[in-house]
C-alpha cells in the first residue's frame, strides 16, 4: 500500500472511531405524568418520570437530558462528577412532543429542594430552555442555608469547566414561606444574615480546584429573595473566564449580579431592573444593580442598571474593594 493509500484508510478509521463515538450518545425522556421510572427512557412513549430517576443513569458525553414540555416535575435534577466532552456536552433541555421546538418551556419546582439544578464537579454540561421556581418549603422541612435556582459549585473531589446556561426562566426562588417579615436590622447587614433563595450561583469551595469556562446566557431571572446572578471565589480568584450576556435580571431582593474572587469575567447587553426589592417581606430589600469584590479584569459594557434599592451600597453598579482592571 502507497503512502496516500495508507493515509485514506487511517483518516477513514478515525472517521469511523469519532462517527461511531458521536452514535453512542443517548436521549433520555421524562414526563412527570406519563412516565415511569421503570420504562427504558430511550422514547417518549417510554420516558421516566422523576428527575431524581436521574441519578442512576450512566450519562456519557452527548446525551441529553429531555424534560416534556410545558409539563411540571417538583423536585431537583443533580449532576454530580459527570464529564461531557466540548463538542459533545451533557445536555438538559425540554423537548416537544410534537417532534418540532418546544412552544413551551418544561418547568422544575424546587419547592422544598436546597437546587433546582445542581452542578457539582463537573464539566462541559448544557443546560436550556428550561423554567425553574422554587418558592418555599411547603409541607417539607426547611433543609439547609439556601435555595438556589441554578447551583454550579466545586468542592475538594474536583472542578468545573465549560457549562453553559442559556435561554433559563428563573423566578419566584424563596427559602420561607409568604408572611416573612425581615427586620429593619436584617437590610442594614453586610450581605444578610438570615435564609434566603437565590437565581444562579457559582460557588468555588475548594482551594485547589478551578471553575473556568461558564457562560450565563439569555435568562430572564426575577422575583427572589437575595442576588440574581452570583459568582463566589477565593483569594487566589479561582473562579476565571466566565461571560454573562443578554439576560434581564428584575426585582432581586438583593444585588442583581455580584462577583467576588473572580477574573477575567465579561459582562454585557443585560438589564438589571428594581435590584434591592422589598415588595415582599422574604426579601432583602437592599442591593445595587452589579457589584465586584477582590476581582481583576471585568469588562462590563453595554448594560442597564436601573433603580437599585436599599441602604447603604446601593448603587446602580459598584466597584468595590480589592478589585483593578474592572
Amino acid at each position: 500500500m502507497n503512502l496516500q493509500n495508507r493515509i485514506k484508510s487511517i483518516l477513514g478509521l478515525l472517521f469511523l472511531f469519532f462517527a461511531g463515538n458521536a452514535a453512542l450518545a443517548t436521549d433520555y425522556y421524562f414526563h412527570p405524568k406519563m412516565g415511569n421510572d421503570t420504562n427504558s427512557g430511550l422514547s417518549k412513549n417510554q420516558a421516566f418520570q422523576s428527575l431524581d430517576k436521574v441519578k442512576s443513569l450512566n450519562l456519557q458525553a452527548g446525551d441529553r437530558i429531555l424534560l416534556a414540555e410545558g409539563q411540571t416535575f417538583n423536585g431537583s435534577l443533580e449532576i454530580i462528577g459527570l464529564k461531557g466532552e466540548k463538542n459533545e456536552p451533557l445536555v438538559i433541555s425540554s423537548y416537544s412532543e410534537q417532534n418540532n421546538s418546544p412552544s413551551k418551556l418544561a418547568r422544575i419546582d424546587a419547592k422544598g429542594y436546597l437546587n433546582g439544578i445542581l452542578i457539582e464537579n463537573s464539566s462541559f454540561v448544557r443546560v436550556q430552555n428550561l423554567e425553574i421556581t422554587a418558592e418555599g418549603y411547603g409541607k417539607m422541612s426547611p433543609e439547609g442555608q439556601m435555595r438556589v435556582g441554578v447551583l454550579i459549585r466545586a468542592n475538594k473531589k474536583g472542578g468545573v469547566k465549560g457549562v453553559t446556561l442559556d435561554n433559563l426562566i428563573i423566578s419566584r426562588v424563596f427559602f420561607e414561606e409568604k408572611g416573612i417579615q425581615r427586620s429593619a436590622e436584617e437590610v442594614k447587614s453586610a450581605n444578610g444574615t438570615q435564609k434566603y433563595g437565590w437565581g444562579i450561583r457559582v460557588m468555588n469551595q475548594s482551594d485547589s480546584e478551578m471553575i473556568e469556562d461558564i457562560e450565563i446566557l439569555n435568562s430572564h431571572i426575577s422575583d427572589l429573595s437575595h442576588t440574581g446572578i452570583k459568582l463566589t471565589g477565593n483569594t487566589d480568584q479561582n473562579i476565571r473566564r466566565i461571560t454573562i450576556k443578554g439576560n434581564t435580571v428584575h426585582r432581586t431582593g438583593g444585588p442583581g449580579i455580584q462577583m467576588s474572587g473572580v477574573k477575567f469575567v465579561y459582562v454585557a447587553d443585560n438589564e438589571v431592573m428594581y435590584s434591592g426589592s422589598n415588595d415582599d417581606g422574604r426579601k432583602w430589600g437592599r442591593g445595587s444593580g452589579l457589584w465586584t469584590w477582590s476581582s481583576s479584569m471585568v469588562l462590563i459594557e453595554k448594560n442597564k442598571f436601573m433603580y437599585a434599592n436599599g441602604p447603604g451600597d446601593s448603587a446602580g453598579a459598584h466597584i468595590d474593594f480589592n478589585c483593578d482592571n474592572i
